[in-house]
């Protein structure tokens, strides 16, 4: 693979992942959000801390392409389809630990279970179809 589709694979990923989350969780949850809106900071200081939010975001994407590309030399649409949704299941943990330690309703727990395992699925089909090896290689 080359360095090209890696840092393609990488910027796709990172828009496609900032994207998913500003309509899930802005959109989507914010509902639900505003139910526990004790334990969340204000909208505007949110906003004062965004760039935190899109710099993990950053390492997230970085962190999936990478992986990918090292475990998958002979990767493909359907390997990235597998690595995706491994990895939501991996995250989804995270979730019932933070059910059982704060107040979170189980709602939500569940929608971002779902909403981490689509979007680790479609990205690891982004990831997967970006860096196939081509004839070239």
């Amino acid at each position: 693979m080359s360095s090209k589709s890696f840092v393609i694979a990488t910027v796709i990923v990172f828009l496609f992942i900032l994207v998913t989350d500003f309509l899930f969780h802005g959109i989507y949850l914010k509902d639900i959000y505003q139910l526990t809106a004790d334990l969340w900071r204000s909208e505007a200081e949110m906003q004062d801390y965004y760039a935190w939010i899109t710099f993990g975001q950053f390492i997230i994407s970085v962190a999936f392409v990478v992986l990918y590309v090292y475990a998958f030399k002979n990767g493909s649409v359907l390997k990235g389809l597998a690595y995706g949704l491994l990895i939501g299941i991996i995250f989804t943990g995270n979730f019932f630990i933070w059910y059982a330690v704060a107040p979170y309703s189980i709602d939500l727990v569940i929608n971002w279970i779902i909403g981490i395992i689509v979007q680790f699925a479609v990205a690891g089909l982004i990831v997967g179809y970006i860096c196939q090896p081509s004839i070239k290689e």
